[in-house]
């Protein structure tokens, strides 16, 4: 069943592949899809399944959001602290990385999420948010929440004007470094 899986997302048939895990009953079954992922040095490396494609490594992440709750899942949340995905091609921010809330580092790049969810603010260990070239044209105020961030890359977006919220940097009080270039800002507030 997990050839047929990997097959539909083969033929970007994402949404159906999931609902075929999500609706499986058996819980080897998503511990085949979760099998092979490991921790080194607080990253999350991905089974050789999932590749590269930012698609397959935002499956994976679903497919660990829904699965039942068993101690190689809570490791996998728990001991993640480095989270990267590229080449996300999603009209929707990837919501299954909420889950990861141990997160010091977080690098999503691609996309056109036009804002944060409000649950941005649960990651409230990060110190490093790189939104590269995800389309952002405003930034939520909840970002004011996360306390201890020293580092914020945001170039290629579409920040511009006072519609892009800037002045919720301002509240960042341990900010050491802020990345716009590339946005159409004229000036910064």
């Amino acid at each position: 069943m997990k050839e047929k899986i990997i097959e539909l997302l083969d033929n970007d048939e994402v949404e159906f592949a999931f609902d075929l895990v999500k609706g499986s009953e058996d819980f080897g079954f998503f511990k085949s899809f979760l099998d092979e992922a490991t921790i080194k040095d607080g990253c999350l490396c991905l089974p050789d399944w999932v590749g590269w494609e930012g698609i397959r490594k935002c499956f994976f992440l679903k497919v660990l959001q829904c699965s039942p709750e068993f101690e190689f899942k809570r490791k996998i949340l728990e001991k993640t602290k480095y989270l990267e995905l590229r080449f996300l091609n999603s009209e929707l921010f990837p919501n299954e990385v909420l889950q990861f809330t141990n997160l010091v580092y977080l690098h999503l790049r691609g996309g056109k999420y036009k804002s944060l969810p409000p649950g941005i603010k649960g990651l409230h260990k990060l110190t490093d948010l790189n939104l590269q070239s995800v389309g952002l044209v405003e930034l939520p105020e909840e970002l004011s929440q996360l306390k201890i961030l020293r580092r914020l890359d945001l170039p290629g977006n579409i920040l511009s004007g006072t519609s892009a919220n800037l002045q919720v940097i301002s509240q960042l009080k341990l900010l050491e470094i802020l990345v716009l270039n590339s946005n159409d800002l004229q000036e910064i507030p």
